[in-house]
């Protein structure tokens, strides 16, 4: 395999839609605000969901919750269909399970609901559909409600939900607010204070459950920010490092190398087109 490297994310917070086929081999590592589902198209992939290994074939699939951290392998000539989608777009089923984790989240959807909804979706939006903030025309829109009601039905009609861990919702509940407040200067302390938890006990907890330090996620986050910007926007890049929160173009440049294994200006040159 290749080296571990951080993969596009969507981390756009106004972000409801987003369909891409992946085909890079190696490790992904990512996570977002956002519910996903990822499906094998060719061969089959190993997504490891906070530690937890699940491998996929053709015809499985697996539900992502926010703010879970993903480490997506592919091997060789494999790829997989990613559908990233906001709460909201299948707003009575994210409402009823809310404080809840699946025990298991791979599933194996009804055949005919798979692939008429993959062909669906690549007749709509093509391999990539980009990062979209609402699904338009209308009938688009609901045509991909209607396809995300039925996955979610033969999902919660394959698994158990439990309620998730206290340590769980307290992680999450840092990832979220990294989420909305990664621009600013933030730290765990201060986190911790404003929230009511005890710092010792929320930094072993996040440290746990997301296994990487805040330091760490927060740079990750706002790294993931600054490459969906480096790729959508024609922003001068030392914009997008202080607009993502970086404090200084040589520690924006040092994370890019850490998590992408590239420098900025050879990001923006991997922009679509």
């Amino acid at each position: 395999m290749t080296k571990k490297e951080s993969g596009f994310t969507s981390g756009n917070l106004s972000l409801e839609f987003h369909s891409f086929i992946q085909r890079q081999s190696g490790v992904l590592r990512q996570f977002h605000k956002n519910y996903e589902c990822i499906t094998p198209l060719e061969g089959k992939c190993v997504c490891t969901v906070n530690e937890h290994r699940y491998e996929l074939s053709v015809g499985e699939c697996i539900i992502l919750f926010p703010f879970q951290v993903l480490e997506l392998e592919l091997e060789p000539n494999a790829s997989v269909q990613r559908i990233i989608f906001n709460d909201h777009l299948v707003l009575t089923v994210t409402q009823s399970i809310e404080g809840m984790i699946p025990k298991n989240p791979v599933f194996r959807p009804n055949e005919s609901v798979l692939d008429f909804g993959l062909k669906m979706i690549f007749d709509t939006f093509g391999e990539d559909s980009g990062p979209i903030s609402r699904i338009t025309p209308f009938e688009n829109r609901m045509r991909i409600k209607g396809l995300l009601y039925m996955l979610a039905g033969d999902f919660l009609a394959s698994t158990t939900l439990i309620t998730a861990p206290k340590t769980d919702i307290a992680a999450m509940d840092i990832a979220l607010y990294i989420a909305e407040n990664f621009k600013n200067n933030i730290s765990l302390k201060d986190i911790a204070k404003e929230k009511g938890y005890n710092y010792q006990y929320l930094s072993r907890t996040f440290n746990r459950y997301m296994n990487m330090n805040f330091k760490k996620m927060l740079n990750f986050y706002r790294i993931h920010q600054a490459f969906a910007m480096l790729q959508d926007t024609d922003l001068p890049i030392s914009r997008i490092a202080f607009e993502c929160g970086f404090k200084s173009i040589r520690s924006f440049n040092q994370v890019c190398h850490d998590v992408f294994n590239k420098k900025p200006t050879e990001i923006r040159s991997m922009r679509r087109i």
